[in-house]
């Protein structure tokens, strides 16, 4: 009987295997085909923001974006006016009445408008009393649930300010004159520009206030010094976030006054000084102050020689940086006796 050597082969597990791969090679290509398809679909919802006014950077001439990019910028100073929209294929946006927009403000720095359901885009406000920076989220659900990638703003508050001297002088102004009519004065005087920072945004939808916190040494208060009296309206603040401020100091040249000198030469004190923001609306009674721009001393010196009287007044100064001005005024010959 002749006979062989039966071979067993695995051929139908090997079939059944091969189907399997190409069973799982199949859903996942239909998962990762799906999730492709949603991913475009997501993409496809954009968010777009366009604010009402220019940086200050750009303002000034020293940013390197376009006119257009800068308007697209997302970071927002106080008291700014943004235009969130969505733009995207109808097929995509479904019903534009059946949007939803949905916006995550942690810290209450954005301003909405009580519309939030079927618009395709809508204005808003960085809050102009807002105390400190904040970060925003905005996304956009369509009637067929699809949700657009989150779009980040952030509002800022300002950093601080930088002074700059743009004049000085000593003559005294006819309204101080008029008050004392025929009496001499020894007067100074200095117009600062204060730049608020960040630039990269734009604050002048705001007004400055300037707070005096009263003497630095609060004997000085009951000592003959001068108060400080500062402006009492708001300021407006420049598109370039620039404002100006004048410092001035008049003393009449009197009897009394020399006495006074003669005692105490020379006087010095200082005063607190505080700019803080307030809504451009405010007209100065009982404004709500918001958040701070720059704190410092105003410093005044007044001595006396035998001939003169020389003021002397810094704000903001440091050696770097020195804001200051000093006058000196000859004693008249009848005074001087």
């Amino acid at each position: 009987m002749f006979s062989r050597p039966i071979c067993y082969t695995n051929s139908n597990r090997i079939t059944i295997q091969y189907v399997c791969k190409i069973l799982i090679l199949f859903v996942l290509w239909s998962t990762a085909g799906a999730e492709d398809a949603e991913n475009e679909e997501i993409e496809g919802l954009k968010i777009v923001s366009k604010t009402e006014l220019h940086s200050a950077k750009f303002n000034m001439g020293i940013s390197k974006d376009s006119k257009e990019d800068d308007l697209k910028r997302q970071t927002i100073g106080v008291g700014e006016t943004i235009t969130i929209s969505l733009e995207a294929k109808p097929a995509l946006m479904g019903d534009p009445k059946k949007l939803e927009w949905i916006v995550t403000d942690e810290e209450g720095v954005l301003i909405l408008p009580e519309k939030m359901k079927g618009i395709t885009s809508f204005d808003a406000q960085a809050k102009p009393t807002a105390e400190k920076n904040g970060q925003v989220t905005v996304t956009v659900k369509t009637e067929g649930g699809l949700v657009s990638k989150p779009y980040s703003l952030k509002i800022v508050i300002p950093e601080g300010a930088k002074v700059q001297k743009l004049k000085e002088g000593q003559d005294t102004p006819p309204q101080i004159q008029e008050q004392m009519p025929g009496v001499p004065f020894a007067s100074a005087w200095m117009i600062i520009q204060l730049t608020i920072h960040p630039l990269d945004v734009n604050f002048s939808k705001m007004k400055i206030k300037e707070i005096d916190e009263g003497y630095v040494n609060p004997q000085h208060n009951k000592n003959n010094r001068p108060p400080h009296n500062p402006n009492p309206k708001p300021v407006e603040i420049q598109q370039t976030n620039q404002f100006k401020d004048e410092i001035a100091l008049d003393l009449p040249i009197t009897k009394d006054q020399l006495n006074i000198l003669d005692k105490e030469n020379p006087m010095t004190w200082g005063h607190k000084c505080w700019f803080r923001l307030v809504s451009a609306q405010s007209n100065g009674n009982d404004p709500e102050l918001c958040a701070g721009v720059a704190r410092g001393i105003m410093n005044c010196s007044i001595s006396k020689t035998n001939k003169d009287i020389t003021i002397e007044i810094d704000k903001f100064h440091s050696e770097k940086n020195p804001v200051k001005v000093q006058k000196t005024t000859p004693i008249p010959n009848n005074l001087n006796n």
